[in-house]
């Protein structure tokens, strides 16, 4: 026993004082990959997968919009009741991934998503309840809306329901371009539609700390052909300073990626990141403060082609040190990591070695092999042939520009052209990344949803600034935004409307931490510890509690280092997690 006690120890000092021990490889989790073959297909989830626990229980459902269908699994792969949504018409596809939030006030999540028919020229809005019945309201119909990137939720006015805010093209039978704003009841606000824009990209915060938000815009007057970064006030009305152009001739650029917005300086008005191109396709990026003002050393040349925009997050847990990272769509797929001061980091640009070869989504950033440092996943849109057929690759480099364990990581079909959504999906306390790939089967894709597991990468939101596409589920582009992520509150009474569980913190630990959990209502809740081997070693919490969120400390002084489980019982739920006590 006291030998097995060694080698343990030993072992947990390797994965937790160790970086390179403690990068994991990545294990496919039981019920994955989904296979979804589509034969009638226009396009794939631009975006990505979306992660929201619509249903209150802890676990993350997985949403992917695929030709004229929604779909929704749990954790385990199943689909979940009511799914997928179907548009009749196979011609309709969806175009940009499901934004999902509350959008009529009631405390449960909606799912929003824009769908287009390529053959008649014409599109709707739509949104949908949980269990993917049509909200009141909707559908609304909309000019052929035709490109991805334009579609957001957000509290514009603070009265507890998410906005739609949502970019519209249409170039026949004759030229539409309109930024919109609806409720959730389908009802246009006042000041809106923005005629005459043509929108490429949307983040939405409050830029200049007067507790309102703007809607930052990427896009171009079109019937000036002039691309310009824009922003408005919440009614419609032009921000100061905006719109802007670079500092370089308006009519000599333009813009196909969102903007991000981002406090580098902890002075509560946030920068805003963006690429754009020259006449010759050459690319650029750039930081703007929230006067329409570049900072200096901006704008930088780094003459690649990129359609899938930037992220932007601290370089570690804590700092105040913050890259931008961004990937080359085509022309040997270069990718990039720069400071705010416009310097490449050291071992940056990577190249991945294919000519032709880039990435279609924005990277994911976030701290995948435990080192305390941000890592940077991409998708690649190149597939290599060999004996199993067309594989892809996930890349994750580290802030030197070197490529992690275990990767890049192999997969049957392109990664193109949505990217990596990180979370603890099956609420267990430990790390899973998940994404969609496409394989031509006699002429058509076959889709795969990947969903893997980071064995000894615990869950904590401040070491995955930027954990999937656009930010978060509601697609806002700031790394500011305190996302809707499925643990919902009642408006009423501020109340957790489910129990929860938190990772404690910190973990690992010697020899105090604390748990935070939440439950809906008074009652018996019982939170105990147990060994590696199932058998309990402490009562961490027993006894009556009144609604609420609580924090306890736990101080394992009196136990060795090891492996252990807590679980919190509420009622007829149950929840565990893992914990690591290192002496």
């Amino acid at each position: 026993m006291k030998f097995d006690r060694c080698i343990l120890l030993i072992v947990l000092f390797f994965l937790i004082l160790c970086p390179k021990s403690y990068s994991q490889e990545p294990i496919l989790m039981d019920g994955w990959p989904i296979l979804i073959h589509e034969y009638h297909l226009f396009s794939a989830p631009m975006q990505g997968l979306t992660l929201y626990d619509i249903d209150g229980d802890g676990d993350l459902e997985i949403f992917m919009s695929l030709a004229n269908k929604i779909y929704c699994f749990d954790y385990q792969g199943n689909a979940m009741p009511g799914w997928p949504y179907v548009n009749e018409d196979i011609n309709d596809e969806f175009a940009n991934s499901p934004v999902i939030g509350d959008i009529d006030g009631d405390g449960t999540p909606e799912i929003v998503v824009d769908w287009e028919d390529a053959v008649e020229h014409h599109s709707e809005l739509i949104a949908l309840e949980t269990d993917g019945t049509m909200c009141s309201g909707f559908p609304i119909d909309m000019a052929n809306n035709n490109s991805a990137w334009q579609l957001a939720l957000y509290d514009l006015d603070g009265d507890g329901a998410m906005e739609i805010i949502i970019g519209l093209h249409q170039s026949y039978p004759y030229e539409i371009n309109e930024l919109r704003v609806y409720n959730g009841q389908g009802e246009m606000l006042p000041g809106w539609p923005i005629e005459g824009l043509y929108t490429t990209g949307l983040a939405i915060g409050d830029i200049d700390n007067d507790n309102s938000p703007e809607i930052i815009v990427s896009g171009a007057i079109w019937f000036d052909y002039v691309n310009q970064l824009f922003a408005y006030e919440a009614d419609g009305t032009l921000h100061n300073g905006f719109p802007m152009g670079f500092g370089i001739p308006e009519d000599s650029f333009w813009v196909l990626t969102p903007p991000n917005l981002f406090d580098y300086n902890d002075d509560n008005f946030l920068e805003i990141s963006q690429l754009f191109l020259n006449v010759d396709n050459e690319g650029y990026a750039a930081v703007v403060n929230e006067s329409g003002e570049l900072l200096n050393g901006w704008p930088l040349f780094y003459g690649g082609f990129s359609t899938a925009g930037c992220s932007v997050a601290p370089t570690s847990v804590g700092s105040n040190e913050y890259g931008i990272s961004f990937g080359e769509s085509i022309f040997y797929g270069y990718d990039y990591l720069v400071d705010t001061n416009a310097h490449y980091y050291d071992g940056w640009p990577f190249w991945g070695g294919d000519s032709m070869a880039g990435n279609y989504d924005q990277p994911t950033i976030g701290d995948i092999d435990g080192d305390g440092s941000m890592d940077y996943i991409f998708n690649y849109n190149m597939t290599i042939m060999d004996s199993t057929g067309q594989m892809g690759r996930i890349w994750a480099l580290n802030q030197d520009g070197e490529l992690l364990d275990y990767f890049p990581l192999w997969v049957l079909g392109t990664t193109f052209p949505g990217g990596v959504s990180l979370g603890d999906i099956d609420n267990d306390g430990i790390t899973e990344m998940a994404f969609e790939t496409d394989y031509p089967t006699f002429g058509y894709p076959t889709q795969r949803i990947y969903v893997y597991k980071l064995d000894v990468i615990t869950w904590e939101p401040e070491r995955f600034p930027w954990p999937m596409s656009c930010h978060d589920p509601q697609h806002t582009n700031n790394l500011t935004y305190h996302p809707q992520t499925g643990v919902p509150y009642d408006d009423q009474t501020g109340l957790p409307r489910t129990p929860y569980l938190y990772q404690n913190y910190p973990n690992p630990f010697n020899a105090a931490t604390t748990i935070k959990f939440g439950i809906p209502r008074a009652g018996k809740v019982k939170l105990d510890l147990y060994d590696l081997g199932g058998r309990k070693v402490a009562k961490i919490l027993e006894g009556d509690y009144p609604a609420g969120d609580r924090e306890i400390g736990f101080d394992g002084s009196g136990l060795p280092s090891g492996l252990y489980f807590y679980r919190l019982r509420f009622g007829d739920k149950s929840i565990t997690r893992k914990m690591i006590l290192l002496k």
